[in-house]
């Protein structure tokens, strides 16, 4: 977990990004990618591995900013074939107009609605192939080494507040929160602090129904276990009752 790969994105060297997806999450060769797409079209004119097919999906819709790191605004929806002629986007297409041959009239009202800039959506592919083209096993190595390093910063977590863990190994992907000795009220406060006194992009997060605030970290390439240390030494100055 000591490979640093930092200078694949755009960060600033003084903040420690512990918060995957709240910022510019984008790497710098994918949106080199989407800026050729954007002129090339304006010279014309202008986090889990998932099978939704194995799983038979009837919906389904996420975002690719992410964990899959494309440019911001991207998202998908999936309707099984058999649905198809149910659904209709809020915004018509260019296809409600003119139909293409080959393409169905969902593909045609989904595709381009309005005037929208499709290069974000153009660039996904380009985002899967380049994260995945920096581990020897690509993607099932990224979730891996993703998964692993969430388990060890959360364990560093809790052995700084002195809790147990509030959730079990496996019920963790890349993604892990701790509730936080401190009211509500005083979360929004905690979260500035973080950033502005030691340069910890986090969030501090009401939890429905829950006695306690929490904090949630996300592992991504960029992250080392170093910087949840940092993260720790920052809760241990604020939080010293904790």
């Amino acid at each position: 977990m000591s490979t640093s790969f930092k200078h694949l994105w755009q960060l600033d060297p003084d903040v420690r990004f512990l918060n995957h997806g709240s910022f510019g999450a984008c790497p710098t060769a994918v949106l080199e990618v989407q800026s050729a797409l954007r002129t090339e079209l304006e010279a014309e004119l202008g986090m889990v591995d998932l099978d939704l097919r194995r799983i038979g999906a009837a919906y389904y819709t996420g975002n690719c900013h992410k964990w899959m790191c494309s440019p911001k605004g991207v998202g998908f929806l999936h309707v099984r074939s058999d649905l198809r002629e149910q659904v209709r986007p809020a915004v018509i297409g260019h296809g409600a107009n003119v139909r293409r041959e080959g393409r169905t009239r969902f593909h045609d009202e989904f595709d381009w609605a309005g005037t929208s800039d499709i290069t974000p959506y153009l660039s996904v592919p380009s985002a899967i192939d380049h994260l995945g083209g920096q581990l020897p096993d690509g993607w099932p190595e990224i979730r891996q080494r993703s998964h692993e390093l969430a388990l060890v910063a959360r364990d560093m977590l809790i052995e700084a507040l002195g809790i147990q863990p509030p959730a079990p190994d496996d019920m963790l992907g890349s993604l892990a929160s701790v509730p936080l000795k401190i009211e509500d009220e005083d979360r929004a406060a905690i979260q500035s602090r973080l950033f502005q006194e030691h340069s910890n992009e986090v969030p501090v997060l009401s939890w429905p129904g829950g006695e306690r605030p929490c904090l949630r970290i996300s592992a991504q390439l960029y992250n080392e276990p170093g910087d949840f240390e940092a993260l720790c030494r920052a809760l241990e100055t604020l939080l010293p009752d904790a």
